[in-house]
């Protein structure tokens, strides 16, 4: 199943987003393709501090159910409180969703992508990169920068 997904931050992004995809590559164990990861203004939250987001995409052979869980449980692990039901108003540390699940990447409707994601879209789609800000960060266990452009990692499955 190919999924294209959002990644967002904006409590203490430079420790929660290398952290998040450093385990989203660890859990799919399959190439992940990230957009470049830009600073956007809060949309649809009473909130000054500013989000990191970006888009990624892979295929595994989990269900929507099992990746939505995995989601769900890693946004708690970085401190979201997945009761309140007042969470999706708040300030977070991760936001993770899927935008579009399908068995062909072809068929993704570009209407369901959020406004404010539509540059990232663009970008993952045509391989290039819009304009900054950008949030750089990397990964440490690999010296991995990443940032202004898009880029897809491949994780390692080999014993360390």
């Amino acid at each position: 199943m190919f999924y294209l997904c959002s990644l967002g931050s904006n409590i203490t992004p430079e420790e929660h987003v290398p952290n998040a995809v450093e385990e989203l590559i660890h859990h799919f164990s399959t190439p992940i393709r990230f957009s470049s990861f830009l600073y956007t203004k809060p949309c649809n939250i009473d909130s000054s501090k500013l989000f990191v987001n970006s888009l990624f995409e892979f295929t595994t052979e989990q269900s929507a159910s099992e990746v939505k869980a995995f989601f769900n449980q890693l946004e708690a692990n970085h401190g979201r409180d997945r009761t309140d039901p007042l969470r999706s108003i708040k300030d977070r540390a991760l936001d993770l969703d899927i935008i579009f699940y399908s068995h062909q990447p072809a068929t993704l409707d570009k209407s369901r992508v959020p406004d404010y994601l539509k540059d990232l879209y663009q970008e993952l789609s045509a391989k290039r990169s819009p304009h900054g800000p950008f949030f750089r960060f990397t990964l440490t266990r690999e010296q991995l920068k990443l940032g202004d452009r898009a880029t897809t990692i491949h994780g390692n499955t080999s014993p360390s």
